[in-house]
């Protein structure tokens, strides 16, 4: 219940105590929190790597999370460089750079158990598992359910419920 209550928080808008808060710290915090909402199957690579693909736009702000726990495991993050390396990952965020190469990365963890991320516009219903975007100030996320489905991933209604948009195509 708390980490809903920390993405309802996130929800607010990007000025928060009169302090501009970078948009990338609250994504950071948001990928941590996709991945407490989320349950993989036995078959998922071992631990809880965060890989990021193409032009890092976090800097520091996913480093933050290095060592955190989720689910029993300690999170690491990863910055890579090639198609090869998704299969290592549990979640695989996509940058925004890489909106060219979207088709062949979603070939590449097309049912495997990789959580998809992207700020990428219509991300979701491009066929990534959640789509990040801003919305009047705000953060705010799509959610592929079919996609997760066929990934055999399961997320949690709660998570559902908070998403703008929930596809669910066959």
């Amino acid at each position: 219940m708390r980490r809903l209550v920390l993405i309802l928080a996130l929800m607010f808008p990007l000025l928060a105590h009169g302090a501009a808060i970078s948009e990338y710290d609250l994504k950071a915090a948001f990928v941590y929190n996709f991945a407490s909402f989320a349950d993989w199957p036995p078959q998922a690579a071992p631990g809880m790597s965060v890989c990021v693909i193409g032009k890092d736009p976090f800097g520091r702000a996913l480093d933050a999370l290095e060592g955190k726990v989720v689910k029993g495991q300690g999170l690491t993050v990863r910055r890579i460089k090639t198609i090869a390396e998704v299969r290592a990952c549990r979640i695989l965020f996509i940058s925004a750079s890489e909106e060219k190469n979207l088709p062949r990365l979603l070939a590449a963890v097309k049912n495997l158990p990789v959580l998809t991320v992207a700020d990428i516009d219509d991300a979701a219903y491009q066929g990534v598992m959640i789509g990040i975007a801003i919305e009047k100030q705000r953060i705010t996320f799509e959610i592929n359910a079919s996609a997760a489905r066929h990934a055999s991933i399961a997320l949690s209604s709660r998570l559902l419920s908070l998403a703008r948009n929930v596809y669910s195509p066959p």
